[in-house]
Protein backbone atom coordinates (compact mmCIF):
# COMPACT_ATOMS: atom_id res chain seq x y z
CA UNK A 1 0.00 0.00 0.00
CA UNK A 2 3.08 2.38 1.01
CA UNK A 3 4.35 2.28 -2.58
CA UNK A 4 1.16 2.63 -4.03
CA UNK A 5 0.57 6.16 -2.48
CA UNK A 6 4.24 6.82 -2.72
CA UNK A 7 4.11 5.74 -6.34
CA UNK A 8 0.64 8.11 -6.95
CA UNK A 9 2.55 11.08 -5.49
CA UNK A 10 5.47 10.40 -7.33
CA UNK A 11 3.06 10.67 -10.39
CA UNK A 12 1.13 13.73 -9.27
CA UNK A 13 4.70 15.55 -8.59
CA UNK A 14 5.72 14.56 -12.21
CA UNK A 15 2.88 16.02 -13.64
CA UNK A 16 2.59 19.17 -11.50
CA UNK A 17 6.08 20.44 -11.56
CA UNK A 18 6.28 21.42 -14.95
CA UNK A 19 2.66 23.25 -14.30
CA UNK A 20 4.18 24.97 -11.26
CA UNK A 21 7.50 26.14 -13.08
CA UNK A 22 5.10 27.75 -16.07
CA UNK A 23 2.85 29.04 -13.75
CA UNK A 24 5.77 30.90 -12.59
CA UNK A 25 7.57 31.87 -16.02
CA UNK A 26 4.28 33.52 -16.83
CA UNK A 27 4.87 36.68 -15.19
CA UNK A 28 8.12 37.90 -15.77
CA UNK A 29 7.95 41.01 -13.81
CA UNK A 30 6.26 40.16 -10.78
CA UNK A 31 9.15 40.57 -8.25
CA UNK A 32 9.02 44.51 -9.52
CA UNK A 33 5.15 44.99 -9.89
CA UNK A 34 5.24 43.69 -5.70
CA UNK A 35 6.92 47.07 -4.75
CA UNK A 36 4.38 49.39 -3.23
CA UNK A 37 5.94 52.26 -4.84
CA UNK A 38 4.38 50.56 -8.57
CA UNK A 39 1.75 50.71 -10.47
CA UNK A 40 1.17 47.29 -11.95
CA UNK A 41 -1.33 45.59 -14.74
CA UNK A 42 -1.26 41.88 -15.81
CA UNK A 43 -3.16 40.29 -19.11
CA UNK A 44 -3.02 36.69 -18.65
CA UNK A 45 -3.33 34.32 -21.28
CA UNK A 46 -7.03 33.59 -20.20
CA UNK A 47 -7.40 37.00 -20.82
CA UNK A 48 -5.82 37.43 -23.81
CA UNK A 49 -7.84 34.59 -25.17
CA UNK A 50 -11.13 35.98 -24.18
CA UNK A 51 -9.88 39.11 -26.07
CA UNK A 52 -8.65 37.21 -29.48
CA UNK A 53 -12.32 36.08 -29.44
CA UNK A 54 -14.25 39.19 -28.82
CA UNK A 55 -16.08 40.42 -31.94
CA UNK A 56 -13.93 43.04 -33.93
CA UNK A 57 -16.70 45.48 -34.58
CA UNK A 58 -17.56 45.64 -30.81
CA UNK A 59 -13.85 46.43 -30.11
CA UNK A 60 -13.66 48.62 -32.63
CA UNK A 61 -10.06 47.85 -33.76
CA UNK A 62 -10.68 46.63 -37.29
CA UNK A 63 -7.15 45.13 -38.25
CA UNK A 64 -5.25 45.83 -34.91
CA UNK A 65 -7.03 42.72 -34.25
CA UNK A 66 -4.60 40.32 -35.97
CA UNK A 67 -1.62 41.59 -34.00
CA UNK A 68 -2.76 40.41 -31.08
CA UNK A 69 -3.46 37.03 -32.06
CA UNK A 70 -0.30 35.16 -31.09
CA UNK A 71 0.55 37.57 -27.72
CA UNK A 72 0.19 35.20 -25.12
CA UNK A 73 0.43 38.13 -21.74
CA UNK A 74 1.13 41.27 -21.01
CA UNK A 75 2.40 42.98 -17.99
CA UNK A 76 2.49 47.29 -17.32
CA UNK A 77 4.97 48.59 -14.88
CA UNK A 78 4.55 52.28 -13.65
CA UNK A 79 6.23 54.08 -11.08
CA UNK A 80 6.30 57.98 -10.36
CA UNK A 81 8.53 58.47 -7.22
CA UNK A 82 12.05 58.97 -5.99
CA UNK A 83 14.54 58.88 -9.18
CA UNK A 84 16.82 56.66 -6.10
CA UNK A 85 13.59 54.07 -5.89
CA UNK A 86 13.47 54.34 -9.90
CA UNK A 87 16.81 53.34 -10.57
CA UNK A 88 16.51 50.34 -7.87
CA UNK A 89 13.83 49.38 -10.47
CA UNK A 90 15.56 50.16 -13.17
CA UNK A 91 18.47 47.50 -12.01
CA UNK A 92 15.66 44.84 -11.36
CA UNK A 93 14.15 45.37 -14.93
CA UNK A 94 17.64 45.16 -16.38
CA UNK A 95 17.91 41.91 -14.94
CA UNK A 96 14.85 40.67 -16.22
CA UNK A 97 16.48 41.47 -19.37
CA UNK A 98 19.53 39.85 -19.25
CA UNK A 99 17.71 36.67 -17.63
CA UNK A 100 15.38 36.41 -20.65
CA UNK A 101 18.07 37.05 -23.11
CA UNK A 102 16.70 39.75 -24.78
CA UNK A 103 18.54 42.18 -26.82
CA UNK A 104 18.16 46.16 -27.50
CA UNK A 105 16.28 46.48 -31.19
CA UNK A 106 16.03 50.64 -30.80
CA UNK A 107 16.76 53.52 -28.23
CA UNK A 108 15.17 57.32 -28.40
CA UNK A 109 16.72 60.03 -26.24
CA UNK A 110 14.62 63.47 -26.30
CA UNK A 111 14.43 65.98 -23.93
CA UNK A 112 15.27 64.00 -21.07
CA UNK A 113 13.20 60.97 -22.06
CA UNK A 114 14.67 57.61 -23.17
CA UNK A 115 12.52 54.78 -24.53
CA UNK A 116 14.38 51.33 -25.67
CA UNK A 117 13.07 48.62 -26.96
CA UNK A 118 13.94 45.16 -26.47
CA UNK A 119 13.36 41.58 -28.05
CA UNK A 120 14.08 38.17 -27.58
CA UNK A 121 14.07 36.55 -31.11
CA UNK A 122 13.55 32.69 -31.38
CA UNK A 123 16.80 30.92 -30.61
CA UNK A 124 18.91 29.18 -33.16
CA UNK A 125 16.64 31.38 -35.97
CA UNK A 126 19.09 33.67 -37.19
CA UNK A 127 16.79 34.98 -39.77
CA UNK A 128 13.57 35.22 -38.00
CA UNK A 129 10.89 37.47 -38.69
CA UNK A 130 9.14 37.63 -35.84
CA UNK A 131 10.02 38.25 -31.81
CA UNK A 132 9.00 36.02 -29.18
CA UNK A 133 8.50 39.07 -26.97
CA UNK A 134 9.00 42.52 -26.71
CA UNK A 135 9.82 44.74 -24.01
CA UNK A 136 9.58 48.37 -23.91
CA UNK A 137 10.71 50.53 -21.02
CA UNK A 138 10.30 54.41 -20.85
CA UNK A 139 12.24 56.67 -18.89
CA UNK A 140 11.39 60.11 -18.48
CA UNK A 141 13.49 62.95 -16.85
CA UNK A 142 14.27 60.61 -13.46
CA UNK A 143 10.86 60.64 -12.48
CA UNK A 144 8.68 58.44 -14.05
CA UNK A 145 9.10 54.95 -15.25
CA UNK A 146 7.14 52.80 -17.28
CA UNK A 147 7.67 48.84 -18.76
CA UNK A 148 5.39 46.94 -20.60
CA UNK A 149 6.45 43.35 -21.30
CA UNK A 150 4.66 41.15 -23.97
CA UNK A 151 5.11 37.86 -24.40
CA UNK A 152 4.36 36.25 -27.64
CA UNK A 153 5.16 36.32 -31.61
CA UNK A 154 5.24 39.58 -32.83
CA UNK A 155 5.64 40.54 -36.62
CA UNK A 156 7.54 44.34 -36.51
CA UNK A 157 6.54 43.98 -40.42
CA UNK A 158 2.62 43.88 -39.34
CA UNK A 159 3.42 46.80 -36.95
CA UNK A 160 5.24 49.03 -39.21
CA UNK A 161 3.14 48.56 -42.05
CA UNK A 162 -0.37 49.51 -39.69
CA UNK A 163 -2.06 52.94 -40.93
Amino acid sequence: MKKIIALVLLSLFAVMAPLAINAKEKRYLAKLAKHPEVESVYISPAAMKFAKSASISQLNAGEYTSYIKDIQSMEIINCDHSSYFIKKLRAEAQEVIDRLGMEMIMETKEDGDITRIYAKMPEGDTEAKQFDSLLIENLEDDSEYNIVYIRGKIDPDKISSAQ
